[in-house]
């Protein structure tokens, strides 16, 4: 097994989600219903599309800026920002992303599916309109805060959307960071963006997971748990917080992932995807995880 902080949130909001998401879902497999499983795997909302749409934005376009010392308009942002969103939507109108000879590779940047084309219910023109300006007002916020962005062009080196691979008690731990960036002779900031709506998520622990990766990682062993500043820049609330290092919280997300892998082990154990063991897995606590799950159906389907 792979473990994430995305996996277990999964596994703690619903057994059967975790099943269908991380032990049944393939794109490569010959069994239609995993084939399925992978589609449905991939269905975002509007507000989860307005986040992916932010976090791919500032990868391609504002963190290049960065790197050339010469930082791109909040105009121009929010022009390419748009181009982009049109570029999705047609992708997933288009139902392409049930194309089998299609994989998210080859789409690239253009891969879209969205729950409303996949079960043909209207997107209204005035929700593309407001997800359109909630983009502009993240952009806004972000451009407004003078100190920030210019802490953010003052840095020595900037890697966007790295994927750290580690192994944490025997088993692999992944961490994709937004964006982490030397600065000074002697800092090393993590920035993680966030397009939240909810005002009580506590992301403290995702970001020190953050911090344990690049710990780990060869680039960054040089240094120490203080020399690190984890920043949690919420646009679309328009806030930014900043969280420091020790070695305490190092020990603490150690501790945290052995606990939660234990716990997955224990119900999923290292055996292949079988579909029988699916009544092995518990259903979700809350309604609201059904009403939200994107394998809703599938698993009305075959859980009835």
């Amino acid at each position: 097994m792979k473990w994430s902080i995305s996996t277990h949130n999964c596994v703690r909001r619903c057994q059967k989600q975790y099943f269908f998401s991380q032990r049944m879902a393939s794109h490569s497999a010959k069994d239609t219903l995993r084939r399925e499983a992978f589609i449905f795997k991939q269905l975002s909302s509007l507000d989860e599309w307005r986040g992916s749409l932010v976090h791919k934005a500032l990868e391609k376009y504002l963190v290049p800026s960065l790197k050339q010392r010469q930082l791109i308009s909040l105009d121009e942002l929010n022009e390419q920002t748009v181009s982009l969103a049109k570029k999705q939507f047609e992708f997933s109108q288009q139902k392409k992303y049930r194309d089998p000879k299609i994989t998210k590779t080859a789409a690239g940047d253009s891969y879209l599916a969205l729950r409303n084309h996949e079960y043909g219910l209207e997107i209204p023109q005035i929700s593309i309109d407001n997800l359109y300006k909630e983009i502009k007002h993240c952009y806004q916020y972000l451009y407004s805060e003078k100190q920030f962005i210019e802490m953010l062009q003052k840095g020595n080196e900037y890697f966007e959307e790295y994927l750290i691979n580690f192994k944490v008690h025997n088993c692999s731990v992944s961490a994709k960071l937004d964006l982490i960036m030397s600065y000074g002779r002697d800092k090393l900031y993590i920035i993680d963006w966030k397009i939240s709506r909810s005002k009580t998520s506590d992301y403290s622990r995702q970001l020190n997971l953050y911090a344990l990766a690049v710990l780990d990682n060869w680039r960054w062993r040089k240094y120490k748990p203080e020399e690190l500043l984890l920043i949690e820049a919420n646009l679309l609330q328009g806030k930014i917080i900043e969280h420091y290092v020790n070695q305490e919280n190092i020990n603490s997300i150690d501790n945290f992932i052995y606990q939660s892998i234990s716990q997955i082990k224990a119900l999923s154990g290292d055996s292949k995807y079988n579909l029988d063991s699916l009544e092995d897995y518990d259903y979700a606590n809350s309604p609201l995880s059904c009403e939200y799950c994107n394998f809703q159906q599938m698993c009305v389907r075959l859980t009835s």
